[in-house]
């Protein structure tokens, strides 16, 4: 049995955006200065036609304890689901979506490249607990491609190549009407798996805060 995500349950199928202005602000970190910017102008209503391309948006913070110098990771996120979910039972479901992020890897130390842009895209598998009435927990993987400016975080910490592989696993909980917010933690590990040498890849712990349309 099949049925919309229930986040996204009773929504106009054209997902028109005109009222749901909103605003999110960031964790506090000083490379999530520009992101808070960009995230305010963006919080005005978005058109109707972005449904056809994106139904959520979020926003990421994390830090790396992998990489011999201090990371911090910032990113902007963009969320298609994909319009069905799988009931795998009366209390779970299955769903899932596109993840398509643009980040900023800063890094603190003078024998590093300062700042890394991080591009990637992800199909992501979501597990939906659905037996609570006002908030709905969630665990999610998914495995993806990114490319890097940099391929050298630090002298210590060299990726190999610009084309990295992406996996992470996630624990959630959507809240508010309609669960229209998502606040996430994010265990990602990034590395070439193995293509180029040094393949010694990137471990990040991920705030994330999130908002369906």
């Amino acid at each position: 049995m099949v049925r919309a995500p229930s986040h996204l349950s009773g929504q106009h199928p054209g997902f028109h955006f005109s009222d749901s202005t909103w605003s999110i602000y960031p964790f506090g970190k000083k490379n999530m200065l520009a992101a808070n910017g960009a995230f305010n102008v963006a919080s005005l209503s978005p058109p109707p036609e972005a449904g056809v391309w994106f139904d959520g948006m979020a926003i990421e913070t994390g830090n790396s304890d992998s990489s011999h110098c201090d990371v911090e990771l910032s990113r902007w996120a963009f969320q298609k689901h994909w319009g069905k979910s799988l009931i795998l039972n009366h209390y779970w479901e299955l769903s899932g979506y596109w993840d398509t992020s643009i980040g900023i890897w800063n890094t603190e130390t003078s024998s590093s490249n300062k700042n890394i842009l991080d591009v990637g895209f992800t199909p992501v598998l979501r597990c939906t607990f659905t037996g609570l009435r006002n908030s709905t927990p969630y665990l999610e993987a998914g495995v993806g491609a990114h490319v890097l400016s940099h391929s050298s975080v630090s002298s210590f910490r060299q990726l190999g190549s610009a084309f990295e592989f992406g996996e992470h696993f996630g624990i959630g909980i959507l809240i508010g009407r309609r669960n229209r917010f998502d606040l996430s933690y994010r265990f990602q590990h990034l590395s070439n798996a193995g293509l180029n040498a040094p393949n010694r890849g990137i471990n990040f712990h991920i705030l994330r805060l999130g908002h369906y349309f």
